[in-house]
């Protein structure tokens, strides 16, 4: 089994428009639209259809609620983590995804990214806004995560990214999610939008 980090190129201004827009016919057209998160995410996590489809109505009503942390609202319910999910599916356009192991967790999170990555992008932000990062007020408390990045922050990686993904030749591995980041960020830059990364 493997945890992805999907890449979907949308600007924020729309699916913050989404969310509270208090339009109805929203959740038809996105529960159409996830056909994916029904098949492969609901039978991992203990919920049911309904509850996907009742939490997705909250969002559109703008009633989602959480633990307040430093001004986000931490969401700690699978059912409400999915449907943000499957409206960030329905908003963006897919740009990328790096798949890694569950065993290799940390060392993607912390050694890849919040090291590597981050050293070789010279990012002036936290390269690991791709796996964590509050959107629109809210945070999730746990798998699945979401995260991203503005369309100015992309910008600034426009140099190191137009170079080409760096060999790493001591890990291949490590060269092989380089390949990967490098061509999912390059894409989510030339779509011209901000980046919105779901990390499940």
């Amino acid at each position: 089994m493997s945890i992805s980090l999907e890449f979907y190129s949308v600007p924020w201004s729309t699916v913050s428009s989404l969310i509270g827009s208090r339009k109805p016919q929203l959740v038809t057209k996105i529960l159409k639209h996830s056909t994916e998160i029904s098949e492969d995410l609901l039978t991992e996590e203990p919920i049911e259809l309904d509850e996907f489809e009742q939490a997705l109505e909250k969002w559109i009503a703008g009633t989602v609620t959480g633990e307040e942390n430093n001004g986000t609202k931490l969401i700690s319910e699978s059912a409400e983590c999915l449907a943000f999910i499957a409206i960030v599916r329905y908003a963006g356009r897919l740009a990328g995804m790096i798949d890694h192991t569950i065993s290799s967790g940390e060392l993607f999170r912390n050694s890849f990214l919040e090291s590597i990555a981050q050293t070789l992008l010279k990012a002036p932000f936290p390269i690991n806004h791709l796996v964590s990062r509050p959107l629109f007020g809210y945070e999730s408390d746990d798998f699945p995560f979401w995260g991203g990045l503005t369309r100015q922050e992309l910008l600034k990686l426009e140099l190191m990214l137009s170079e080409g993904a760096p060999e790493y030749r001591s890990d291949p591995i490590m060269e092989q999610w380089l390949h990967t980041l490098w061509t999912a960020l390059r894409s989510a830059l030339d779509l011209e939008h901000d980046l919105i990364t779901l990390y499940m």
